[in-house]
């Protein structure tokens, strides 16, 4: 998950060193511990970004689910939006506070401390405690050796406004704790006022500063883990439509191969019988030459039919179902195939989806039986009951005759199980090789 506190936190470093920037500060939080704040020491180069990814869950579990100090790991620019407001933040309390001590007395050590309380600002989101404990080490010194009263508490809370925004869980109480002890021992420095609420006032204005701090790294935090959440939606969408392609593209591909498969056979089948019979018989040679055209033809309407699938207007295109199979059984026979048929539904319904995988389940093994049968005998058994097709295709072939590149026995079971039925297929128990199976009328 992104830094919660900062958009260009941890998530732009890790999104960096991915993309394989070679060069440029970035920050590692191995040594986080041996820090006053948590800063790790800048490595250039990948390294460093591949140690920070490498230790964001680590630090994660170390501050008990704050992440508060993210937004401190990050790429320090003085083209930042923020870092250009922190400077001149920093130099407008420092002028404030520097004319406040010259306008108390030319004390060289007060302007000196009062000035470096504003310019400490400019770390605030990076090193929000130290500047807090400096800024605070700073007042209290004002107070006790120069001037009690005026401007210079504006940068003691300002600095814990940050503490409030950016540091760790930890770190944020332990400054809120030092804050009550500072203001504690600034009215002890300083004298007597003549109003006796002020203590209270300025104590509930540090107390405000870092409720404001706390509310501010709430909101960011919120803000980006609904970035997040809205990012983590969108690549769950784009893996369901990328998905979707995919089985598009597998059904596709499917039909491609179980339509140009069985055309091809056919036809090798009856050229290679037109070459053997033409010069002894022409007559029956022309024949066979007729039917490998029209297998082709009709291979090429059927691939027609099978790229059409891919425009939306032709998805109401027939599909070939249990209607067509006498047809398909026909083309082998007159490959030179002997295939036998028997049809039994007993009225049973069977719906297009259904059909289309009978017809391409029987395709399939058909062709089997062509290329690695040598056109043995084949019979197709077909029945029905309220619930389930049962279908089988046996032949008296070799019972090798399965072996070859696979892709039309896992179409098959592809297609089988996606209905929620069953298939089967190697030797026949008489010989030859079998494939059964079985799919709901109703998937």
């Amino acid at each position: 998950m992104a830094d919660p506190l900062d958009d260009d936190g941890r998530g732009r470093i890790c999104r960096g060193h991915r993309t394989g920037r070679p060069t440029g500060i970035q920050w590692s939080i191995d040594a986080r511990a041996d820090t006053d704040d948590g800063i790790g020491t800048p490595h250039i180069g990948g390294i460093g970004g591949s140690r920070l990814c490498r230790s964001i869950p680590e630090l994660e579990e170390s501050t008990d689910g704050n992440r508060n100090n993210l937004g401190s790991l990050r790429k320090v620019k003085l083209t930042d939006g923020r870092m250009i407001w922190d400077i001149a933040l920093a130099l407008l309390v420092g002028a404030l506070l520097a004319g406040e001590a010259l306008a108390e007395g030319p004390e060289a050590g007060a302007v000196v401390l009062a000035t470096s309380m504003g310019l400490l600002l400019v770390g605030r989101r990076h090193f929000p405690l130290s500047t807090y404990i400096a800024g605070s080490i700073a007042l209290l010194s004002i107070a006790t050796f120069y001037y009690p009263a005026g401007y210079y508490p504006v940068a003691n809370i300002i600095a814990l406004h940050a503490v409030g925004a950016y540091a760790t869980r930890v770190r944020s109480i332990v400054g809120l704790v030092l804050g009550v002890g500072a203001v504690t021992a600034y009215w002890l420095i300083v004298p007597p006022v003549p109003l006796p609420a002020l203590p209270s006032i300025v104590a509930g204005s540090w107390m405000l500063a870092w409720v404001a701090g706390q509310a501010d790294a709430g909101r960011r935090r919120r803000a980006l883990e609904a970035e997040q959440r809205a990012e983590d939606a969108e690549r769950a969408r784009r893996a369901e439509v990328a998905q979707a392609a995919a089985e598009e593209r597998t059904r596709i591909a499917r039909e491609v191969h179980d339509v140009v498969g069985h055309s091809v056979n056919v036809m090798m089948l009856q050229a290679g019988a037109a070459r053997r019979i033409l010069e002894k018989d022409p007559g029956a040679g022309r024949d066979a030459l007729e039917r490998v055209e029209l297998v082709g033809r009709d291979a090429l309407d059927e691939l027609d039919r099978v790229l059409g699938l891919l425009k939306e207007d032709d998805q109401n295109q027939p599909l070939p179902g249990v209607d067509d199979l006498d047809e398909l059984v026909g083309h082998f026979s007159a490959a030179g195939v002997p295939v036998e048929m028997s049809v039994e539904l007993d009225g049973a319904e069977v719906s297009p989806t259904v059909g289309l995988t009978v017809y391409r389940t029987i395709q399939e093994a058909l062709t089997n039986v062509a290329k690695y049968a040598g056109g043995a005998p084949a019979t197709v058994s077909i029945t029905a009951d309220d619930n389930h097709l049962e279908l089988s295709v046996v032949d008296r072939g070799s019972e090798s005759q399965g072996m070859g590149s696979g892709r039309g026995l896992v179409g098959m079971r592809e297609r089988v199980e996606m209905l929620g039925g069953t298939i089967t297929a190697g030797p026949g128990d008489g010989g030859g090789w079998a494939v059964r199976c079985t799919v709901p009328l109703t998937p």
